[in-house]
């Protein structure tokens, strides 16, 4: 059927799947909590937000509904085989991580903490 082991195998359909036949179950257990932690930091972002401009508002909750649009196609769809669709994915959460530590009043990463002070 493989022809000897020259034909690739294929993936599941499922990023949850194939993350966990791939790699292992804590792999699976640490994707999932960086999916979450992630997540909870937008919405907490989102929720205490008096401070925050339209359009940090705006960054993210499109984050927040990026992710919830990719791990929801990711259960039927394996999202992980399009790296187009990763790239952007991974590019909207350093977007939105940014947005979110700007927020917060944060130094900017090329700033020290004497020229901060």
């Amino acid at each position: 059927m493989f022809d000897n082991g020259r034909i690739p195998w294929g993936h599941m359909h499922s990023n949850l799947l194939q993350i966990e036949l791939e790699r292992g179950v804590p792999t699976l257990v640490l994707w999932l909590t960086f999916l979450f932690i992630y997540g909870r930091t937008l919405w907490r972002s989102l929720g205490g937000g008096a401070n925050l401009q339209w359009i940090d508002r705006g960054v993210l909750l499109g984050a927040f509904g990026g992710l919830g649009g990719f791990f929801t196609s990711g259960l039927v769809h394996y999202n992980w085989g399009d790296s187009e669709v990763v790239m952007v994915f991974f590019m909207i959460i350093g977007v939105a991580l940014a947005t979110h530590r700007l927020s917060q009043g944060s130094p900017s990463l090329g700033t020290t903490q004497a020229a901060a002070s």
